[in-house]
């Protein structure tokens, strides 16, 4: 049962570079998807059964 006891000692800011890289790299990733493609916001299904 001592595992239970332990108290977790996990730095999480250490990794915090790490993380606003991955943010930044994703962000800037999604505005140049929605530059170049821009948005479809049509609803089109192409095939299926129209249930009345």
């Amino acid at each position: 049962m001592e595992f239970f006891h332990r108290v977790p000692h996990i730095n999480f800011l250490a990794a915090r570079k790490v993380a606003l890289a991955a943010s930044t790299v994703v962000f800037l990733a999604a505005c140049i998807s929605l530059a170049t493609r821009g948005l479809n916001l049509g609803l089109d299904f192409t095939g299926g059964v129209v249930v009345e």
